[in-house]
């Protein structure tokens, strides 16, 4: 049986098909703005050839289907497209609101993201050191 994962980005859908003893496969097709699902079936047809069986028989074939997405995430970050709600997990609801925050930061400063969790990882290294709170608490006593 086939595991099949596919990405619909905002050119170009990527799809890999992995058989059971590891082998792996590698399609590629436009992505179809309005009709995004053409990709998709695009890259399973150039997969169906390259293996030379029907679409069909691919398909009986396929045991999982691993599919994502930037295009949605291209359309909400460059605000394009057309006017939408947005559904989210209960306590998510910020997730969005966050990275456009760490867009504007990263394009405006020196921060990154791979500055930040540079930085993260250096200071978990560094020995503790006591708090602004308990120096106050130790000067008191003197």
């Amino acid at each position: 049986m086939l595991r099949v994962s596919v990405d619909i980005g905002g050119t170009f859908t990527d799809m890999v098909i992995t058989a059971p003893d590891g082998t792996v496969e590698m399609f590629k097709s436009p992505s179809t703005y309005g009709a995004l699902s053409d990709g998709v079936l695009n890259c399973l047809r150039k997969a169906a050839k390259a293996r030379l069986v029907g679409l069909d028989a691919l398909l009986g074939d396929v045991e999982t289907i691993i599919h994502g997405t930037t295009a949605t995430t291209n359309a909400l970050l460059t605000r394009s497209g057309v006017k939408t709600g947005m559904l989210t997990t209960k306590g998510f609801r910020d997730i969005i609101e966050l990275r456009l925050t760490i867009s504007k930061l990263s394009s405006r400063s020196r921060w990154s993201p791979a500055r930040a969790a540079s930085a993260s990882t250096s200071a978990s290294a560094q020995p503790a050191r006591s708090s602004p709170r308990s120096t106050r608490a130790r000067s008191r006593r003197r």
